[in-house]
């Protein structure tokens, strides 16, 4: 077998083995509070699959929760209503239910990293370029322990996962033809087969909660202004770069800002944000102390980010950047993109539950970003063989060990939820008693059976028990 291709398998076997350790991590994750009111869905939630563009807001000005979140809702919902019946042919329905939760975590975290892969190496997609990508992308991936609170891309709830790192995913495979593009002169194809695809993604991500529309309305007029520029550098004025652009392209870009504006604008009558609010002002006044807690408290992305800083100098100082210019360019619009993003993020609206407003689910754009830096400056270094190329590569690989260690620890965090399943289903009473402190398809210990109606629901159509039945947590008779 050629040295090539024995580099490839064995790089392909490394990324199988930590993407399979991820596998076992996710299926270890408690159910979170949200999944049961959206499957079902709960009354409340049904408005908004009613509804699927907000027209209740736009004509009517109504309130419900979600108005811009069909698209996410609808998937959700669908999906766990037909996988854990398809997995419930050789499984027990709990385990259907949590292995569900597992293979959605890791196929949407397979897709980020074969897709930040493709990115980084898109001037040539050979499989053993895409390959080392992966194996470099994938330890930084941390399911629940080591760095998690500041750099974790796919949630401990498979809802959030579903509603952030998915989106996220699916507006990187939107921009790809366009980035290959600009890295390599190739224009993208604007069939008309694949601009409706365009389109029907477009519509598909704008209403699918506010994250996408709030980076399309970041990130697409720096991209916008940069194209602008470098035609007017080319053609000398504004007016003659206008009339040579792809108008295809244009309006595709500018249809995504408007149905963003128009996602974000019925997104103001989420029920949601009329629970916790917060002058605009005391929202900026907490950004310290959410990015003290992300890149201080938490080392894992400051650390990240001093390599790649490293990685820059490197790049710089040999010259290897000057091989492709672009990056350059790619560079400075993803700061400033950055700059921005976590400029405007208190204008996105206030929880009790993220009280500094960054987190690792509002900065996902940004963590991406870092880890796109670090793989694509690793790589080219990698690639151009550098002088103590030996010992640069003993460096990364000491980088990427220490956190695939720092997130190795299992722990069986749905057990004592499994528990209380059973304890649910054995039991002969309709409000059954928990006498256990881990939470139980909840975000929080709940002490009334009636908050638990849309649970029990879920459960019995899950088959998880034999009739619905509501429960509480009853930690006063375990004392």
């Amino acid at each position: 077998m050629p040295s090539g291709n024995r580099a490839f398998y064995l790089l392909l076997i490394l990324f199988v083995i930590d993407v399979g350790y991820s596998f076992i991590q996710h299926y270890q994750m408690p159910l979170d509070g949200d999944l049961g009111p959206i499957v079902l869905p709960s009354e409340a939630y049904k408005k908004v699959l009613n509804d699927p563009f907000g027209l209740q807001v736009l004509l009517e000005n109504k309130i419900y929760p979600a108005p811009n979140r069909y698209f996410a809702h609808q998937l959700v919902s669908g999906y766990f209503k037909t996988v854990p019946f398809l997995l419930q042919t050789c499984v027990s329905p709990v385990k259907s239910v949590y292995l569900s939760c597992a293979i959605a975590k890791i196929i949407i975290q397979v897709l980020l990293i074969l897709v930040l892969s493709s990115y980084i190496c898109c001037v040539n997609l050979k499989k053993e370029r895409i390959i080392l990508c992966c194996v470099l992308l994938s330890p930084l991936f941390q399911a629940s322990h080591g760095n998690y609170n500041s750099m974790g891309v796919i949630d401990e709830s498979v809802v959030y996962t579903f509603f952030y790192a998915l989106p996220i995913g699916l507006l990187l495979i939107f921009l790809f033809p366009f980035y290959k593009f600009y890295i390599t002169g190739k224009a993208p194809q604007m069939t008309w087969l694949k601009t409706t695809i365009w389109f029907m993604l477009v519509v598909i991500l704008s209403f699918n909660g506010v994250l996408i529309p709030g980076i399309v309305l970041v990130g697409f007029p720096i991209i916008l202004i940069s194209y602008f520029a470098g035609k007017h550098r080319e053609t000398g004025s504004i007016l003659s770069a206008a009339k040579n652009a792809d108008r295809k392209l244009l309006f595709l870009f500018l249809f995504f800002i408007l149905t963003s504006l128009y996602s974000i604008y019925i997104g103001r009558n989420n029920l949601e944000n009329f629970n916790n609010k917060l002058s605009i002002g005391d929202r900026f006044s907490r950004i310290p102390s959410g990015l003290y807690e992300i890149f201080i408290e938490n080392k894992g992305l400051s650390s990240l980010i001093g390599i790649v800083l490293v990685n820059l100098f490197i790049l710089f100082k040999t010259r290897i950047i000057d091989s492709v210019p672009q990056i350059k360019n790619v560079l400075l619009l993803l700061s400033l993109f950055i700059l921005f993003y976590i400029l405007l993020l208190p204008f996105g609206g206030f929880r009790d539950y993220r009280p500094n407003i960054l987190r690792n689910d509002t900065l996902l754009p940004v963590i991406l970003i870092v880890f796109f830096t670090f793989g694509l400056s690793t790589y080219l270094i990698f690639t151009s063989r550098i002088k103590y190329h030996v010992l640069y590569g003993a460096f990364i690989s000491t980088v990427l060990i220490t956190y695939s260690i720092l997130d190795t620890p299992l722990e069986a965090r749905n057990w004592s939820e499994r528990m209380a399943f059973k304890t649910i289903d054995e039991s002969p009473l309709d409000c059954v008693p928990i006498k256990d402190s881990c939470t139980v398809f909840s975000w929080t210990l709940i002490d009334d059976c009636a908050e638990t109606a849309e649970e029990g629901k879920m459960l019995k159509y899950w088959g998880i028990t034999k009739k619905e039945k509501t429960f509480y947590h009853d930690l006063d008779k375990t004392e």
